[in-house]
């Protein structure tokens, strides 16, 4: 990781959420593909699992605690035009330069990221339209602490403690903990099979689809959860 903070595409951000004093470490790397040639971003899929890192030497080896969130971002094709609707730029790319383009980043590496998403152009014509409605960072930064108080007292209540990937358990263990109605687990199991989804992909998927239910206030986890969970993997299920 120490390699990473050389590089002129990385961005270090340190926030403070002043209302819950938690401190969250985040990497933002522009490009990522351009990380793959010297094996920095397969050293990022140890502490992206566990939330550590170990060192290794001849004669000793050390682990150091290293969570962080990633956010990263790269073109969709060598041209960067691929799937963008334009009547001047074009994708001048062959369907072979753009899975080779997109092979730089593993698969291994992907299903270790929660959320992979395709991000469109955003029209010049919507710039100057002031009648968007968006929300405010502080009502946000609200829904978010009360998805968190949600989630803490949900996790008191029935006494299912459950730490992300820091704790070892099987698929079927996690899913059984996260409060999936029938229909709910159905439509990710159904899913995980048609788009051959692997056990750490369909695993961030429920865990997504918790965190849905969770900023909805929701007990369990229901079929729309998933649905909008699916959403979040289209760049991996695409591949």
């Amino acid at each position: 990781l120490r390699q990473f903070l050389h590089r002129p595409s990385i961005r270090i951000y340190l926030i403070l959420i002043r209302q819950t004093s938690l401190w969250t470490l985040v990497y933002s790397i522009y490009e990522i593909k351009f990380f793959s040639s010297d094996g920095l971003l397969e050293g990022l899929r140890q502490p992206l699992e566990t939330g550590k890192i170990t060192i290794s030497r001849s004669t000793y080896a050390a682990t150091f605690p290293s969570k962080f969130n990633l956010i990263a971002a790269m073109n969709p094709c060598p041209c960067g035009y691929h799937g963008f609707v334009s009547e001047v730029h074009h994708c001048r790319c062959s369907l072979r330069d753009i899975d080779r383009y997109r092979a730089k980043v593993s698969g291994p590496l992907l299903d270790r990221i929660d959320m992979t998403v395709w991000i469109t152009p955003t029209p010049s014509s919507e710039w100057r339209n002031r009648n968007i409605s968006n929300e405010s960072s502080s009502n946000v930064l609200e829904k978010v602490i009360r998805a968190k108080q949600f989630r803490t007292e949900r996790i008191a209540l029935t006494q299912n403690i459950l730490q992300g990937s820091t704790v070892q358990r099987t698929p079927i263990e996690r899913l059984d903990s996260l409060s999936f109605t029938s229909p709910g687990v159905d439509l990710l199991i159904q899913s995980a099979d048609r788009l051959h989804l692997s056990s750490r992909s369909l695993i961030k998927i429920a865990d997504v689809s918790r965190s849905i239910a969770d900023a909805e206030l929701s007990d369990q986890i229901l079929v729309h959860h998933v649905a909008e969970a699916l959403q979040y993997r289209a760049f991996t299920t695409s591949r």
